[in-house]
């Protein structure tokens, strides 16, 4: 290759080049371009491909916080990832994303060098004689048995028991959902676990375990036939069949039918005194009913004390709050609304102080709480993480929201007299939250709950507020649409922004459009006090009130209290003509 100019500047010549010459400039930019696109390359998504894993392992992924430090310009977020009840190294990042895509580096890297392992590893010989307290290294009876309770979603728990004197050092039960195993023992805490996870995976069937070997009817029948006195083994299994208060409903669906021609195949000569102890595996069929209830609530929480207080758990509504069930009680058999929110900070011991407080006919009744850790799936991304929340547990209306009841009314006749006893209830609760120097801030028909057709209560107090804390009051809280002005704009203001919403929800109560589009269009206009014609020539008084009630200056709207009498004036008229003028059919 050679230098020359033409004029342009030098030029690089090289017989590989079928345009002929290029500037050296040129070979500069491309190489600028290489080393940009170079720089741009995406990192690996670990948690994408963590995912995928337990997808096809049929286990679920979740990442837990466990801190940020640094100051607010440069923080450091700390994650692990836990799956099943598995933990697995913590993770730092300059983001929540960067910190969790590296804890999911940590642990597919592990789940994929023992997965190796286990390739790898030689399997333990049919003959050779293992015990229960010394784990053959091949066998990762953890995972196994992680493997299997996700995949029927039921939890798993290790607990710690006291060593046998002058035996192994460590020594833990295996909880399979209700159902424990073990003890399993070993000279560390892992080799204890492993212990005892291989034993519920013995009872469960879940794996090739050396020292059992289902070839012959003999050897299963051998394990039916264990000494009657040795009670502590809570179940056993025979070819996947479930003796007596079994666990693994799907392995006995599936192998029934082997099992039952095994059964009927031998003879009384070959069991012996086995033949009574095999008719009580076909007996109890009510366990796996039992069990698919069980997967069905695992589906909406890990918490045990949700789970063991609560059965027939149903999710009602989810947002960026968190989540309401409705579960029945264990004890008093009654159902009850149970709210959970990430208890992230203290702000969230307010509702909770709030409606342990409260005590009014037009108010949700509060029950009781507790705090634990949970998974949350406000996050719209496409993994959960495990944070401590907060469980609220209240008293439940079955008939839905005021949103519900006025979604089923658009089309029909308006029952203006139903509408506004509805609207006085509301009234009188937001009266009496007053009287006690709380501010609702988000008062709007879907958190206005239906105990039956006539009869409601206000609801959810999670952004309530005391009248006093000036600083929690300059904040843009609560829903856009039925926020007044000075909330919008962030400005300071008192208990006049509930009046606001009050005077939307009025008209909401008398105005009820055929759609939800129809009154859309309408609804900045709406707060703004101009009205369609129809709402205007039909109810004039009740106009003038939503007017009062959506004045900008907060000072020129009424207090709840003048609002009531006014309600109550216009009640009375209302029963003095009837009585004057009966109605007529």
């Amino acid at each position: 290759m050679g230098w020359g100019n033409n004029g342009r500047g030098n030029l690089l010549s090289t017989g590989d080049d079928p345009h002929g010459w290029r500037t050296e400039r040129d070979f500069v930019s491309i190489l600028s371009s290489t080393r940009r696109m170079a720089n741009n390359i995406q990192p690996r998504l670990y948690i994408s491909e963590l995912n995928n894993y337990c997808l096809r392992k049929n286990m679920k992924v979740f990442y837990e916080e466990i801190s940020v430090t640094g100051p607010p310009h440069n923080m450091e977020f700390t994650f692990k990832a836990v799956i099943g009840d598995r933990d697995f190294p913590e993770g730092k990042g300059k983001s929540k994303k960067e910190a969790k895509n590296v804890a999911a580096k940590q642990a597919l890297l592990i789940l994929e060098k023992e997965d190796m392992s286990s390739v790898m590893s030689p399997q333990p010989s049919q003959n050779s004689s293992v015990s229960e307290s010394q784990t053959p290294p091949s066998m990762n009876y953890i995972a196994l048995l992680n493997q299997n309770v996700q995949k029927k979603r039921l939890t798993l728990d290790f607990i710690k028991q006291p060593p046998t004197p002058g035996f192994s050092s460590f020594a833990y039960i295996c909880k399979v959902g209700k159902i424990s195993y073990g003890p399993g023992t070993g000279s560390s805490k892992q080799e204890a676990k492993q212990a005892a996870a291989k034993i519920a995976c013995q009872k469960m069937q879940l794996g090739d375990i050396s020292q059992e070997s289902d070839s012959t009817p003999s050897s299963a029948c051998a394990l039916a036939c264990t000494d009657s006195s040795s009670t502590s083994m809570s179940t056993s299994t025979l070819n996947g069949v479930v003796v007596e208060s079994g666990f693994s409903e799907d392995t006995s669906e599936r192998n029934s039918n082997n099992s039952l021609q095994n059964i009927s195949s031998w003879s009384p000569k070959s069991t012996g005194g086995c033949q009574q102890k095999v008719k009580r595996f076909l007996a109890p069929t009510f366990q796996k009913q039992l069990d698919i209830n069980e997967k069905e609530e695992n589906m909406h929480s890990c918490n045990k004390r949700f789970l063991n207080d609560f059965y027939d758990i149903k999710i009602l509504s989810r947002g960026g709050y968190g989540q309401v069930f409705k579960g029945i009680h264990k004890l008093d058999k009654k159902s009850y609304a149970i709210k959970r929110v990430k208890f992230d900070n203290e702000k969230v011991e307010r509702e909770v102080e709030v409606l342990a407080k409260l005590d009014h006919e037009n108010i949700i009744k509060y029950s009781h709480c507790w705090a634990g850790h949970d998974i949350c799936d406000t996050e719209k991304s496409g993994y959960f993480s495990r944070s401590k929340c907060l469980f609220i547990v209240m008293e439940l209306c079955e008939r839905g929201t005021l949103k519900d009841w006025i979604d089923c009314r658009r089309g029909s006749e308006l029952d203006k007299a139903l509408s506004l006893n509805l609207f006085q209830q509301i009234t009188a609760g937001v009266e009496y939250i007053h009287s006690n120097n709380l501010i609702h801030r988000d008062l709007k028909p879907s958190n206005i709950f239906l105990v039956d057709e006539t009869k409601i209560k206000i609801g959810d107090f999670g952004l309530v507020t005391l009248l006093k804390t000036k600083d929690d009051r300059t904040k843009g809280v609560g829903t856009p649409l039925y926020m007044s002005p000075e909330q919008i704009f962030s400005l300071e203001y008192g208990n006049k922004v509930d009046i606001f919403s009050l005077g939307l929800i009025l008209f909401q109560l008398l105005y009820i459009s055929a759609t939800v589009q129809e009154i859309s269009k309408i609804w900045e206009n709406v707060k703004k006090c101009v009205f369609p014609e129809e709402f205007i020539n039909k109810y004039p008084k009740e106009q003038l009130m939503v007017v009062k009630l959506l004045s900008k200056n907060p000072e020129d709207r009424p207090k709840a209290s003048n609002i009531l009498k006014i309600l109550k004036a216009w009640e009375k008229e209302e029963s003095g003509r009837e009585i004057m003028y009966p109605r007529t059919c």
